[in-house]
Formats: C-alpha cells, sequence, structure tokens
C-alpha cells in the first residue's frame, strides 16, 4: 500500500497561476496551513479545486519545495485530461486529502490480506489445526478491516469528486468539522452568495459583534490616532487621474428607494465625498437630497471647514415652521449690497418717512409667551423691538400697503422689511407667523427720524 503522509483539516487558498509549482496563500477558516504540519520530504494526495474558476480542478501526488510551494509530482485526475492544469489568476482551494489511488490501493491491500487468510486457514486446515484457532485468526483479520474502516470513515471527505456549483440554493449544506465528527450546516445559517449575484443573509448580521440585535451591527476593533474606532470604511478603486470629474462622488452611502410605484425611485438621498478639482488632495463631504429631481438639493461641508448650500442664492437655513433658536456668530451676518446687483429706486417718499416716524414710536419692550409659560413673567428675558402687525397697522394706514383682512391674513405689499409666512404641519392644520427683517426696518426707522429732525 503506498506510503504517504495525512493529516486532518488541511486546505488553504491559493491564487498563483501556471503548470509549475504553486505558492499556497494561507489556511481557509477553521483548517491549517501544509507547513505547519507535513514533514519535511514527505509526500501527500492533493486535490486543487478552482473557485472563481469553477472549471479548473486537478487531484494527484505532491511535496512542499524549500520555499514552501506545492511541487506536483504526479497527477492523477485533472479538468486537463489527467495532465497538469495550467491555472489561471482567480481564487482556488488546496486540500490534503486521501486520493482515490489510495482508496484502490486499501481494497487491493485488504484482498491480499483476506487471501492470506483463506491461504493459512487451508494450510491450518491441512495441518489439523482446530476449528477454534482458525477462528481466532479470522476474527483478527475482521478487526483489522474494522480498523482499515474507521480509519476511512474519519477522513474528510473527498470534495473534488463532486460536481461544481457557482452559487449556493437555500436548502444546501456544508459539511464541517465538529470535535472527531463530521456536521452538516444549512446554507440558510451562513452568508451565502444566489443566483442572482447577491448575498444572502437570513438572520441579523454582525461584524464583529456575535449577538447583533439589529439587521446590521458593525463594531470597530481597536482606535486610530486616538480617535473612535473605525466602524464603517468606503473606499474607492480609482487609480491616477484618468477619468476624474471635478465635483463627483468617489465615495458614497446611498439611499434608494426602489419601488417602481413611488416616483423617482432611485437614490434619493446621498452622503458623498467629492473632490472640488479634478484630481487632488482637496476632499468636500456633500449630503444630497431629492427635490423635483433625483439628488437636486445639497449642503456642502469643504475642504476649508465651512458649510455652504449646494448652490449660490437657493435654499434658507430653517424655515418657518422650524426656525433656529439663536445663532451664536462672532461677528455679523453680511447681506448682499453691490450696486451692480440693485435697480435703484431712490430715497423714501413723504409717506413712507411719516410711516417711520410713527412706526418709531411704536418701539417697546417684550417679553415671549412661550419664555413666560417655561420661566415665568421673573424669569422671561425682556427684548427690545416692534410687533408686526402694528407695522402692518401703520404701513396701511399710511396708503403704503393693504390692510390685514378680517380673516387675519395680509394682503400683497412691496416692502422687503414686513414678512408673513403660513404653513401646514403633518396633521393637516394650517399655521401663519408674522416677522419683520430687523436690519431693514431699522434702516427705514432711521431714515424717517433724520428726515424728521432736519425739517
Amino acid at each position: 500500500m503506498p506510503s504517504l503522509f495525512f493529516a486532518d483539516l488541511v486546505r488553504e487558498r491559493c491564487t498563483a497561476t501556471g503548470s509549475g509549482a504553486l505558492v499556497l496563500g494561507g489556511a481557509l477558516p477553521g483548517h491549517r496551513t501544509f507547513g505547519a504540519v507535513v514533514p519535511e520530504g514527505a509526500s501527500f494526495h492533493y486535490a486543487i479545486a478552482g473557485v472563481t474558476h469553477a472549471g479548473e480542478w486537478e487531484t494527484g501526488t505532491g511535496r512542499l519545495d524549500s520555499e514552501g510551494r506545492l511541487v506536483r509530482d504526479g497527477v492523477a485526475a485533472s479538468s486537463n485530461g489527467g495532465a497538469a492544469v495550467a491555472f489561471t489568476g482567480g481564487i482556488k482551494t488546496v486540500a490534503l486529502t486521501a486520493g482515490a489511488g489510495w482508496f484502490s490501493a486499501v481494497d487491493t491491500a485488504l484482498a491480499g490480506a483476506a487471501g492470506g487468510v483463506a491461504a493459512n486457514a487451508a494450510g491450518l486446515s491441512a495441518l489439523g489445526t482446530t476449528v477454534s484457532a482458525q477462528g481466532t485468526a479470522l476474527a483478527a483479520a475482521q478487526a483489522a478491516i474494522a480498523g482499515h474502516d474507521g480509519a476511512i470513515a474519519g477522513k474528510q471527505p473527498l470534495s473534488t469528486g463532486h460536481s461544481s456549483a457557482s452559487a449556493v440554493e437555500a436548502a444546501d449544506a456544508v459539511t464541517v468539522r465538529r470535535g472527531s465528527g463530521w456536521v452538516n450546516v444549512s446554507a440558510s445559517a451562513l452568508v451565502h452568495q444566489r443566483s442572482g449575484g447577491g448575498f444572502v443573509c437570513a438572520g441579523n448580521l454582525g461584524i464583529g459583534e456575535e449577538a447583533p440585535a439589529q439587521r446590521l451591527v458593525v463594531k470597530g476593533s481597536s482606535a486610530v490616532d486616538g480617535s473612535a474606532p473605525v466602524v464603517v470604511e468606503i473606499a474607492d478603486t480609482q487609480a491616477g487621474t484618468a477619468g476624474w470629474t471635478a465635483n463627483a462622488a468617489f465615495a458614497a452611502l446611498n439611499f434608494r428607494c426602489a419601488d417602481a410605484s413611488v416616483s423617482g425611485a432611485g437614490v434619493r438621498a446621498q452622503i458623498a465625498a467629492t473632490m472640488p478639482v479634478g484630481h487632488g488632495g482637496q476632499t468636500d463631504l456633500k449630503f444630497s437630497v431629492s427635490n423635483a429631481g433625483l439628488l437636486d438639493k445639497a449642503a456642502v461641508l469643504d475642504n476649508a471647514g465651512r458649510f455652504r448650500p449646494g448652490a449660490d442664492n437657493a435654499q434658507t437655513l430653517g424655515l418657518s415652521g422650524f426656525r433656529w433658536s439663536t445663532v451664536y456668530a462672532a461677528t455679523g451676518a453680511i447681506n448682499t449690497s453691490d450696486a451692480r446687483e440693485k435697480r435703484w429706486s431712490g430715497g423714501a417718499s413723504a409717506a413712507e418717512l411719516r410711516a417711520a416716524r410713527r412706526i418709531a414710536g411704536e418701539l417697546g419692550f417684550f417679553q415671549w409667551e412661550d419664555a413666560i409659560a417655561a420661566k415665568g413673567v421673573d424669569g422671561a428675558r425682556r427684548h427690545f423691538g416692534v410687533r408686526a402687525q402694528a407695522v402692518w397697522a401703520v404701513m396701511a394706514e399710511e396708503g403704503l400697503i393693504d390692510a390685514i383682512g378680517a380673516d387675519g391674513l395680509p394682503g400683497q405689499t412691496p416692502y422687503a422689511f414686513l414678512c408673513f409666512d403660513r404653513w401646514q404641519d403633518a396633521d393637516g392644520d394650517w399655521h401663519d407667523r408674522f416677522g419683520v427683517r430687523s436690519d431693514q426696518l431699522a434702516l427705514f426707522l432711521i431714515a424717517g427720524l433724520v428726515a424728521g429732525a432736519a425739517a
């Protein structure tokens, strides 16, 4: 019987090419490397199965050379008609196994042993050996055969003897080592690739987490640069300047609506890293959402740390029904005042100057009602300004705008310092609010007071 080395759970991945010695690329999960268990100079059965190219396979006998590569001394069977396969690039597995020839040699050895036992029995009978002695010899032979059967049953099944498949079905099972035996694990218990090309996980998926409570839990293993652990990284594979487009996303997290019944199905929102130039070190972070079209509204945190809208003079900061409570700033807001962008109408009319002086008389202290409700009259702070409806009334009395109607809604006004907003909430109820642009109103009042002082 051939004297070849064998050991359990020896299987490595390989990406080497050609028909010569193959460089082994490390043990598969739950297995050992050849170099860790195979004695120097020992020959063994090997089985190579293509993963990327499932049609490439080979079995035979080989050994490890001084560099730890698999040297294929003899090919028993292969996808190349029994000759050595010139493997192409891609992933393949290399297993230490028991070849079909070894099983044939075992059968021959067992048949020889059985023949020897029969000859011995005939000789012993001829010599007058008792039936009891013959029974003892037969029992010993049967025990030896049983030992061989047990040894063979304990070996890993020969995977290269089966047909190949490029995808996994839900009803499939994988045979794995457990203790001293083997168990079948259903594909539904594993993350596996289906015929459609996607990877399927029946339960919650944990990366770095053994008991995930959500559909996907990703836990970082160590901190980077003293900060929090990196949990998720989105990377591109572009190399060099070819194909780069300024301001295009090179790494993005998409939020997609795949329901064709939804208007504008597709990527409805996106967080993306972009380059403001064709190819360089500067990187912006762009937040995009969909309004009239897909990803047509955006805000950008640029590479200088500035937060800006996605387009010039096209987006507001806050809404009439969703206001920021306080803005903290080291300096005031800068408003466009370029003469090249203005159609000048001249100074205020006599009626406008009268209205300005009357509005100045409306200035006074006040407290916000919600502040009183939260802090009490003594705790709520006193502010100074005007009541928007009073300003509106003065302007209407001077014949400059329409008065507020009986329904509480104002008419049209050409004055930008008079503001009115109306909106509908999630329950369908309507709300409205009057307001003023304080900077413009203050200049209007100054003009009225200056004109009055000069009269």
